[in-house]
C-alpha cells in the first residue's frame, strides 16, 4: 500500500475506515483465489501435455476442460467425485502427494 492510500485510510472515520479495509482485503482475496485457481488448471493441463504430449493435442484438452466444466456443472459434489475417482485409481485428490503411497513415474519412463 503506498503512502498517499495509507493515509487516506487514517483519514477515513472509523467505520468508514474498517469498510475500506475490509473491501480492500476481500478484494486481494479475491485476486489470491483467481491466480491460484488459474494457476492449477494451466498446471494440471501443461502435466498432462508433458506427460503425453503426443496424444494431448489441442483437442483433446479443449474436451477435457469442456468434460471437466460439465463436473463442474454437475450434480455430483466434489467429495463424491474425488471417492469415485480414489475407488477407480487409488489416486486421493485431498492428499498431500508427499505423503500418497502411490508410485511417482518419471516423465518418459512410461515410453
Amino acid at each position: 500500500m503506498n503512502r498517499a492510500t495509507l493515509r487516506w485510510l487514517k483519514s477515513l472515520p472509523m467505520r468508514e475506515f474498517e469498510s475500506a479495509v475490509n473491501s480492500t482485503v476481500e478484494d486481494e482475496i479475491e485476486k489470491a483465489r483467481a491466480f491460484h485457481y488459474n494457476n492449477a488448471f494451466a498446471s494440471v493441463f501443461t502435466a498432462i501435455h508433458d506427460r503425453f504430449p503426443d496424444i494431448m493435442t489441442g483437442d483433446i484438452l479443449h474436451s477435457i476442460a469442456c468434460d471437466t466444466i460439465a463436473y463442474i456443472n454437475g450434480i455430483e459434489p466434489p467429495k463424491e467425485l474425488a471417492e469415485r475417482l480414489r475407488e477407480q485409481t487409488g489416486f486421493d485428490v485431498y492428499q498431500p502427494p508427499s505423503k500418497s503411497s502411490l508410485n511417482y513415474i518419471e516423465k518418459g519412463a512410461d515410453e
